[in-house]
């Protein structure tokens, strides 16, 4: 049905004016800047991978952009570097919310990074709804989920309740040795 619906396209320069002016959503309600800010983000990123963004569109507009663009990982005094695509920039335009499009434009941009060759992909800034539905989708945890704020437990926990620890429980990327004791 989503696809039927939809059709999903690799990001290509002829949609940047779309592009920017759905990103009023996320990143500037100037669509010049949010042009400028796509191009520095992705097309001007010094790491050597090309960006990967997948859109949707339904009946010819464009509905939903994500996006991962490309960060360089270093180690043994960076004599060995790694590029791996970093997920974010998600906009679904709101009149199609909850039909299955962040699912979908993720699964996309899974296989255009694995068509690309990367072993991994990251997601480091995710908003805690975004987090819980990737790892619905089998995304691993590294590291802390951000704690949830004014009051978005309870809608957090009937969305995304079997990944959720019980109420009262806090996630925190240090262990308190003196509480515990």
């Amino acid at each position: 049905m989503l696809e039927g619906a939809y059709r999903f396209e690799r990001f290509h320069p002829r949609h940047a004016e779309k592009v920017a002016h759905l990103q009023r959503g996320l990143w500037s309600p100037d669509p010049h800047l949010n042009r400028d800010y796509l191009r520095w983000k992705y097309f001007e990123n010094p790491c050597d991978a090309p960006p990967l963004i997948r859109l949707a569109f339904h009946g010819g507009e464009l509905v939903a952009m994500r996006g991962m663009y490309a960060s360089r990982w270093e180690w043994d005094s960076s004599e060995r570097a790694l590029d791996l695509p970093v997920a974010g920039d998600t906009v679904i335009r709101e009149d199609h919310w909850s039909r299955g499009l962040f699912r979908a434009l993720t699964a996309h941009l899974v296989e255009d990074a694995a068509e690309a060759g990367h072993p991994a992909a990251l997601s480091l800034s995710a908003s805690p709804a975004t987090a819980l539905r990737s790892l619905r989708m089998g995304w691993k945890k590294v590291g802390p989920l951000p704690m949830l704020r004014r009051g978005g437990w309870r809608r957090a926990q009937s969305l995304f309740g079997a990944l959720l620890p019980a109420p009262g429980v806090r996630i925190r990327d240090a262990v308190d040795v003196d509480t515990l004791a």
